[in-house]
C-alpha cells in the first residue's frame, strides 16, 4: 500500500534454493530481483547475468551514505571495479550453544580451551546430565551437508584451522593444506571414534540438526548467533520446560566467522526491462532507513506489530497465534542487523540474545569472497567434494588423518593447485 506495487515472492524449499537459483538465469521466468547466496556471487558476477548497481548506490538517499560510513559493506560484493549486489543484512556467523541447565547439572564451567570444551563433552556422554538413568546423550552436534558452512559450524574443533582458500598476511593460501588442519583432522576423528559427535552428522541438513537438537539429547550445538539464541531456547523448552542455552565464546586461539550476507541484485534481463526503476521503487525503499526498512524488518503495522504508546510492539506469528513474540518474525531483513539506520525497530532484544551477538563479535573474522579465476571455476566443485570426503573418511576412521592430507594434497595437484593460488593472488 505505500508504494502502489504488488509485490510477489518466489520462496524455494532451503535445501533446493541453490539448484533452482543457478537454472533460474537459463530460463525465460526471471524476476526482477533475486537473492543471491554469498558463495555463488562471485560466479554470478562474473558471468554478466546482473545488473551493475554502482552508479544507482552512488545516488541512493541512503546507500551512499552507506558508502561513504561502512564502505566494507558495499565494497564487499565488488566485482572488477562494479557491483552487482547489496548485502540484505550485516553478515553473521555461527557460534556453539551449549545447554546451560547441564553445565549447571553437572557442575562445569563454560570451557576457555579445547582441551576443556573436550573434556565437557565426554561429561556430557558419560554423566547422564539429562538424569534419565540412561547412557543415551550426545556430546556436540552440527551439520556437515552444506560445505560453505563446515568452517563456521565446526568453529570450535577446528579452533585455528581453516577449511579452504583464504587470505593470510595479503596473500591468498590453501587453509585446507596447513599443518593446523592436520591437527584438526586429528580432533574431528577422536570425537567421532569416541561418540562425541553427532554420527549422522555429514548427512543432516541444517533443519534436521535443529529438530534432533530440541529433542534434548545433546549438549552443543553449532548455529547462528543472535536472535537464534531465542529460537533455540523457545523450541527446547517446548520439549523440556527447564532447558535452555548459552552461547560459548570462542576458544583459545580460535575465533568465529563473519559471513557476507545473501545478496539482492537484479537479473540484467530482469521482467521488467527496468533495472534503475527496480532500484528505486525496491532497494532505495527497504533501505530507506524508515518505512520501508520498518517494512522489510518487521512486516505490516496491525499484522506482524501494532503500535502502543508510540512504540512498536509484536504480535503472534501468524502459524503461533497462542504464543506472544518480543520482536516480530523476520520478513525479510534482521531488524538488528540492517545495513542502514532502523530507529523504528525498538522491539526489546533478550539478553540471551544481545549476549549471543556479542559474544560471536568479540571473536569474529569475516570471510574472503574467492575471486572466480579460470581454474578455480573449473575445480571449484570438485574441490569442495574433495574436503567433504577426505573429512569423512577420517573422521569415520576409513584412513589417518595423515592419509587423509596425504590424498588431498595429491588429488589437488591434480586439480592445479598451484595454478589456482597463482590466479587469485594475481586478480
Amino acid at each position: 500500500k505505500q508504494t502502489g506495487i504488488k509485490l510477489r515472492v518466489v520462496k524455494p524449499e532451503h535445501a533446493q534454493y541453490i539448484e533452482k537459483f543457478s537454472t533460474m538465469f537459463m530460463s525465460n521466468d526471471i524476476p526482477d530481483i533475486v537473492e543471491v547466496p554469498p558463495q555463488d556471487y562471485m560466479r554470478i558476477a562474473s558471468q554478466k547475468v546482473l545488473s551493475p548497481l554502482k552508479k544507482y548506490i552512488e545516488e541512493s538517499p541512503t546507500l551512499s551514505k552507506v558508502l561513504k560510513t561502512n564502505p566494507d559493506v558495499i565494497n564487499a560484493l565488488e566485482y572488477k571495479g562494479e557491483i552487482y549486489g547489496v548485502q540484505k543484512e550485516i553478515g553473521n556467523g555461527s557460534l556453539v550453544y551449549v545447554r546451560k541447565d547441564w553445565l549447571d547439572t553437572l557442575k562445569i564451567s563454560m570451557p576457555k580451551n579445547y582441551d576443556e570444551f573436550y573434556n565437557m563433552l565426554v561429561a556430557f556422554r558419560d554423566k547422564d546430565p539429562d538424569g534419565n538413568g540412561k547412557k543415551d546423550t550426545i556430546g556436540f552436534t552440527a551439520s556437515m551437508k552444506d560445505q560453505y558452512s563446515n568452517e563456521g559450524f565446526l568453529a570450535p574443533i577446528l579452533v585455528d584451522a581453516r577449511l579452504g582458500f583464504y587470505k593470510k598476511d595479503g596473500k591468498w593460501v590453501d587453509g585446507f593444506s596447513e599443518d593446523a588442519m592436520l591437527k584438526a583432522m586429528e580432533r574431528m576423528a577422536k570425537l567421532y571414534k569416541e561418540g562425541l559427535i553427532e554420527p549422522d552428522v555429514f548427512t543432516l541438513a541444517t533443519a534436521d540438526t535443529r529438530n534432533k537438537f530440541y529433542t534434548g539429547n545433546t549438549g552443543c550445538f553449532s548455529y547462528w548467533a543472535g536472535g537464534w539464541n531465542d529460537t533455540i531456547n523457545l523450541n527446547l523448552k517446548n520439549n523440556i520446560p527447564t532447558a535452555s542455552v548459552v552461547a560459548m565464546p570462542a576458544l583459545e586461539g580460535g575465533y568465529f566467522f563473519n559471513r557476507i550476507a545473501p545478496s539482492f541484485a537484479i537479473p540484467a534481463k530482469c521482467a521488467s526491462g527496468n533495472p534503475e526503476a527496480v532500484f528505486k521503487y525496491f532497494f532505495d525503499y527497504i533501505y530507506d532507513g524508515g518505512k520501508g526498512t520498518m517494512w522489510a524488518t518487521s512486516g505490516v503495522e496491525g499484522v506482524h506489530y501494532k503500535m502502543e504508546n508510540g512504540k512498536p510492539v509484536a504480535l503472534p506469528a501468524l502459524s503461533a497465534p497462542e504464543k506472544a513474540r518480543n520482536v516480530p518474525v523476520k520478513t525479510m531483513i534482521a531488524g538488528e542487523g540492517t545495513i542502514v539506520p532502523n530507529p523504528g525497530y525498538t522491539f526489546p532484544l533478550t539478553d540471551d540474545c544481545k549476549n549471543s551477538s556479542a559474544v560471536f563479535a568479540a571473536s569474529a573474522k569475516t570471510w574472503d569472497l574467492v575471486p572466480p579465476t579460470p581454474t578455480f571455476t573449473k575445480y571449484n566443485a570438485d574441490i569442495l567434494l574433495l574436503r567433504q570426503s577426505v573429512l569423512a573418511e577420517v573422521m569415520k576412521g576409513v584412513i589417518t588423518p595423515a592419509a587423509g592430507m596425504e590424498k588431498y594434497k595429491t588429488t589437488m595437484k591434480q586439480y592445479e593447485i598451484d595454478k589456482i593460488i597463482e590466479e587469485i593472488n594475481n586478480f
